[in-house]
């Protein structure tokens, strides 16, 4: 907040109407604001004459897309210009967008021989994922190691779940696993992500 007048200020309100896509940490609000559901109120204190005054905070927001607020200034007394009392703001927030593909190890291998397989997953959207579930659909003739599964994977039948962690704008994870082949031929493996929050 800056006064832009010739004269000091002695008193107002710093009004700001936040998105409901936006959750402000309370902790981190300035002394004199409060938070009143989607409304964030702070009592100003007197300006001088081009000088102003800053009201930090942190806030996080929970989905993607164009989150909209808007600041105003009120109850200034003898303010006699208000056209430029208020001030909006646009924050962009990046969805996620994961892929998954298969090592190379996994397209050969000898009948009852354990190999290593892995499913890289990796986030090239421009947000964070936070949630989802990886998918790896087995063929009969393919025999997994339980012992070998990653923490946060179960296998039932011929379906293979894992739940995935958080992934940061670019960043990658690689699901291992060992299995071997009981017979010999060609067998198909499918892997799909679901779930995953804003994709």
């Amino acid at each position: 907040v800056t006064n832009v007048g010739a004269g000091a200020s002695l008193d107002g309100t710093l009004s700001i109407a936040l998105p409901a896509e936006l959750t402000v940490e309370p902790a981190s609000l300035p002394t004199g604001c409060t938070l009143a559901g989607s409304s964030l109120t702070c009592t100003l204190s007197g300006l001088s004459t081009g000088t102003a005054s800053s009201f930090t905070f942190q806030a996080a927001p929970n989905q993607p897309g164009t989150l909209n607020l808007s600041a105003s200034v009120s109850a200034v007394t003898a303010e006699s210009n208000t056209s430029n009392n208020s001030a909006p703001l646009s924050i962009q927030v990046p969805a996620p967008d994961l892929t998954v593909s298969w090592g190379s190890s996994a397209s050969t291998g000898t009948p009852w021989v354990s190999q290593g397989l892995v499913a890289h997953v990796h986030n090239v959207g421009a947000g964070a994922s936070h949630g989802g579930t990886l998918t790896l659909t087995l063929p009969s003739q393919l025999t997994v190691d339980p012992a070998s599964l990653p923490a946060g994977c179960t296998l039932s039948g011929s379906s293979l779940t894992c739940t995935l962690a958080p992934l940061a704008a670019g960043a990658s994870i690689g699901v291992a696993f060992q299995a071997k082949p009981t017979l010999v031929g060609r067998f198909d493996l499918t892997a799909a992500i679901a779930g995953v929050p804003y994709e």
